[in-house]
Formats: structure tokens, sequence, C-alpha cells
């Protein structure tokens, strides 16, 4: 069934209805967690998830491991396992198995600061690409590999997760999980020794998945800074630009607004109206009219276009202000501008950083609803 897109219709509520689905597992020493979580999809599940790829993420050492125990000839687990519970279709080669990698080549740890910001980078790119496609349902697994990793993981889902992607972490009892010779409960049981001398069947082993919910912060990034290259702090970001506390800065010499880390270019005029706005706190329609409000706006003018140039004709720039005050329409036609500047760059974000106006018309009030502390004004000469 196709909807009038063109695109196969799809319940986002069931990833497993998606026609490309992704397993993501990041692993350490243990790449069990794989065949684990795999098994507890395919297999355990209710509703099972069937992917069509899996993706390994780990450390040199740690994709050494998955490639012997679950890809080898002699080891071959993961095959074992399609085998036993006769699935079939998914794509697991060398070519799925990613080695996090910095500037200086593969990561054989993840220990210091350098290294945990190329994992997070990596992970965060690996999502990025494979969330790109509409037709896809991922599925990210952070049972495996270090707690940074598994949280890098998670975060990159956060921010660029759509409704069919899932995150879980597989659970398995003891004396089974980490165990070096247990991968997943065959459909016969099959004895393991363990603690060196005791012998435990198969049979009692249990592999619970547990979903994790997080929340879906895409849709507050902007769709043009999703694709290839995003590393996990812009990301980040981008995310706390539209989520976290609005910080606004006013740079009038460069004739640029700056919110939460975003440009928005505005006109002399608009900005120096906007500059005045923002340094009163607000603003009433009767203190619009009034000379104070009109020198607070020439001075904002001045240094927006660029003011050792126009200092000569100062006197007659601040008689044409005042003049321009008292005229109908002069100040909302400059606060629609600027406002309008912030609809078009900045999109649902903007709502923090407009002028907002409330009262009848004869006391209205116009005001930035940002807290004082978050406003700085710059000029070419400094903050002010």
């Amino acid at each position: 069934m196709r909807d009038d897109w063109g695109m196969n219709s799809v319940d986002p509520r069931l990833p497993a209805s998606f026609p490309r689905r992704t397993l993501l597992c990041v692993t350490g020493l243990f790449p069990q967690v794989v065949t684990e979580t795999l098994y507890a999809l395919a297999v355990a599940s209710r509703t099972p998830f069937v992917p069509h790829e899996v993706l390994v993420v780990s450390t040199v050492e740690g994709i050494k491991r998955a490639r012997l125990m679950l890809l080898s000839p002699d080891q071959d687990q993961f095959a074992r396992l399609c085998r036993d519970y006769s699935i079939s279709g998914i794509r697991f080669d060398e070519g799925c198995l990613h080695v996090l990698t910095g500037p200086a080549g593969p990561l054989t740890d993840i220990r210091d600061e350098r290294d945990n910001v190329h994992a997070a980078d990596h992970l965060t790119q690996l999502v990025a690409a494979l969330a790109a496609d509409p037709e896809r349902a991922l599925h990210v697994s952070i049972a495996g590999g270090r707690k940074t990793l598994g949280f890098y993981a998670g975060y990159a889902l956060s921010l660029l997760g759509r409704a069919q992607d899932r995150l879980s972490h597989v659970l398995v009892n003891e004396p089974f999980e980490a165990n070096p010779n247990f991968f997943y409960p065959p459909p016969s049981g099959r004895v393991l020794i363990v603690e060196q001398t005791r012998p435990v069947s198969t049979s009692e082993a249990r592999i619970d998945l547990a979903e994790i919910p997080f929340v879906r912060l895409r849709h507050g990034l902007p769709p043009s800074r999703l694709g290839a290259g995003l590393s996990f702090s812009e990301a980040v970001a981008l995310a706390d630009g539209h989520f976290g506390p609005a910080q606004l800065r006013i740079d009038l010499a460069a004739g640029v607004l700056h919110c939460s880390g975003r440009k928005v270019r505005v006109p002399p005029m608009p900005l120096a109206v906007y500059a005045a706005i923002a340094e009163r706190g607000q603003v009433t329609a009767q203190e619009i009219e009034q000379p104070d409000f009109a020198a607070l706006v020439l001075q904002g003018h001045v240094l927006a276009s660029r003011g050792d140039r126009l200092a000569p004709r100062t006197e007659k720039a601040r008689e044409r202000i005042e003049a321009a005050v008292r005229a109908t329409g002069w100040f909302r036609e400059h606060l629609s501008r600027v406002n309008r500047a912030l609809i078009d760059t900045l999109g649902p974000a903007a709502q923090a950083f407009l002028v907002h106006s409330d009262g009848p018309r004869n006391r209205r009030r116009y005001r930035i609803d940002i807290e004082r502390a978050s406003i700085t004004r710059v000029t070419s000469t400094g903050i002010l």
C-alpha cells in the first residue's frame, strides 16, 4: 500500500512494518550482546522485529572480537542463531563492522576527553545518515561497550531519532550474563560450564529486552543541519538553542542578532528599534512617542550604520527619527520587519526572540520575553 506521496504507508508505531530496518549495536569486549539483542527482537518478542542489516560499532579490540566470535567460520555465532530459528535476509558481514575513529586513526579505547569526542561524533554521524532515510526504522542497542559509548548512542538517537526509531538494553540472567560461551538460548538446551566446574543448561537462560523511552528532539533542529558531517557537540548546541534558555546577543555594528548561536541579519533601523526595546525590557505606546526613546533608537541606528561615518549628521538624524516616531505606523513598520526577519531565519524557534505586544492600542506594551541577564549588546568597541 502506498500513500499519496508515493511512499510506503507504514505505521511509526510498528517499526517492523518499514521496508528497511536496521539494528545498530554498540559493543565492547562481549560481542554476545549482538546475538542476544537479535534473539530478543526477532525470536522472543511478541511483535518480532527482524532487521535487514545489523551494524556493530566498537573500538579496535571490540570489532576484532565481534569478527572472531560472530563471523569467523569456526565460531559464526550469528549465522548459527539465524539457522537455529530460520531467520533469513539479514545482512551482517565485514562491511557492517564500524571501528570508531579519530584524527589519528582507529580508536583502541575510549579513555580521555578527546577519545570521547571522536566516539560521540562517529556515532552521531552514523545515526544521522541512517535516520535520513524516511523508510527506514532504526533500533539502537546500548547493551555493550563502555557506559559513555552507550550514552552517546542513546543521546544521538534522542537528537536525531524519528517516531519509528527505538532504543533498548538487553538483560541476561546469571550465570549467562557476560559468559564468553553464551550467545543466545538455542532451541534445544545445551550444557555450559560456568565458574570453572559448575554445569548449567541454556534452557535456564532468560533474555529480556528493556525498551528505553527517549525524548525525540529532532523536530527542534534545522533540517538543513541534519546531514553528513554533523558533530555531536553541534547537534547538542542546536537542540539547546531551540529547547534551552534563550540567549540574545545584539551586534549593532555587524547588523546581526545572535539568537542562541544562530545569526539573523536585520537592517539598521529595525535593528535599532529592537535594540532600544531590549535595552528597556519593555516599552509602552506612550513611551515610544517620547524624545528619550527616539534618542535610544538614534544611538542604535548610528552604531548599526557605522557611527563614525554618520557622526557629522547626528543632529539631523535625531530630528528625522523624532519626527518619524510621531508619524503613524513608523514604529509598527520597523517592528514588523525585525519580527519577519526572525521568523524567516529561525522558523518556530523565533518565538522566544520576537517582540510581543499586549493590551489595548493606546496602552499597548511591547516586550522581548528574554531575561535581561541573557541579553548582551555588542558594538565594534566591545560589550555595552
